[in-house]
């Protein structure tokens, strides 16, 4: 806490206090610094991955998957984010639909 007052508004200084806020669990406070950077950057697209991990920690798995696409739809399709994307969709399912869905 003795540094925060020492943090400017640049994009650096604001992406590390997200990244404290996130480390803390402080999930809204790292989303809402993530989202007025996009709001100021949209050409920062990775930082919805950020939005969505924040999200997903908070249990809206939903909110994360459409975050998630957001930028995977934006770029080349990797690897990564499909597997991301499919862990958010599958954890929102509870168990017997989970077996079911799995079993069609």
């Amino acid at each position: 806490m003795t540094y925060h007052h020492k943090l400017s508004e640049s994009t650096a200084d604001q992406l590390c206090l997200a990244a404290i806020h996130f480390l803390r669990s402080h999930f809204e406070e790292a989303t809402d610094i993530y989202k007025k950077l996009l709001l100021e950057n949209r050409e920062f697209l990775a930082i919805n991955v950020y939005v969505a991990l924040c999200y997903y920690k908070m249990d809206y798995y939903d909110v994360s998957l459409g975050n998630i696409l957001l930028f995977y739809f934006s770029r080349n399709f990797i690897k990564f984010f499909e597997q991301t994307a499919d862990f958010s969709y599958w954890s929102k399912l509870e168990g017997y639909k989970l077996i079911l869905t799995l079993f069609r």
